[in-house]
């Protein structure tokens, strides 16, 4: 090499061994607080989702509105929607997954029984039982804390899957009703007009 590209070389190699000394000047910007309340938040359970999709104003808002023919109709919608047959498929099986995932932190035993008749025919008749039974067992204390890591996401999952649920819901109740305002603004203007023809 020639001596400017040595100096070139060592100079860059200077300054990248002294970048790497470099620190973060004292008035760094923080990360933001965030709030306690939805930090520390425990993970829904079944039960409060059933509970809270059951009592939510927002499931039975239009009720409101007075109208039986109205009533009727989202009734009949939320029975019969495949989006919502869906989604309470997928939450049974997100509530499914959930506690096959729960089994892996709890100990596991196993037991086994083998017997085995042996018929020995020639000049006597000899018969033989045997039998083998074995039990075993372990338990994984979780210590790097994997598997409560992927139970707390399938919990998630099922989280997630109740509000797809309540979601689908919300719209299919919201396009029938708007549907129903239609219709009924249509049996107006119809009214209107059979009462100026007559």
């Amino acid at each position: 090499m020639t001596d400017p590209v040595k100096f070139v070389a060592g100079g860059l190699a200077l300054l990248a061994l002294l970048g790497g000394c470099a620190t973060v000047p004292e008035g760094a910007p923080s990360a933001p607080d965030l709030p306690t309340e939805f930090v520390n938040e425990p993970a829904l359970t079944e039960v409060d989702i059933e509970a809270e999709s059951a009592t939510s104003p927002s499931s039975v808002w239009f009720e409101a509105y007075g109208d039986e023919r109205l009533n009727g109709l989202v009734r009949k919608a939320q029975r019969n929607n495949l989006d919502i047959t869906i989604a309470v498929a997928n939450l049974d099986i997100a509530r499914a997954q959930l506690e096959a995932q729960e089994t892996v932190l709890l100990p596991v035993l196993d037991g086994f029984l083998s017997p085995r008749l042996d018929l020995i025919s020639g000049s006597g008749d000899n018969i033989g039982a045997d039998a083998t039974a074995g039990l075993s067992g372990s338990f994984d204390p979780d210590i790097a804390g994997g598997n409560g890591a992927r139970t707390a996401a399938v919990a998630r999952q099922l989280e997630q899957a109740a509000f797809d649920l309540a979601d689908v819901e919300r719209l299919i109740v919201q396009s029938v009703v708007l549907a129903y305002i239609d219709l009924r603004r249509a049996e107006a203007r119809l009214a209107l007009l059979d009462e100026t023809l007559a």
